[in-house]
């Protein structure tokens, strides 16, 4: 799971960093930021069935039925 998460953490730390005027500011902001991300992970890991599912299983499925509508 490591290897899909921390790509996109890394591009929201480096966003907040260059838009932010104080380190503080970058650090509130980063958390706001990583809160809302793991809300969606959250939500992204529970199928309609209530099961709990691996990330990488979900983002192959999406990438099957994506390509299936194609």
């Amino acid at each position: 799971m490591n290897k899909y998460v921390n790509p996109v953490m890394l591009d929201v730390v480096a966003m907040v960093e260059q838009t932010s005027s104080s380190q503080q500011e970058a650090d509130l902001s980063t958390d706001h930021l990583l809160a809302k991300f793991n809300d969606i992970l959250e939500i992204v890991l529970i199928n309609r069935h209530g099961e709990t599912l691996k990330l990488e299983a979900y983002e192959l499925n999406y990438e099957v039925n994506e390509s299936e509508e194609g």
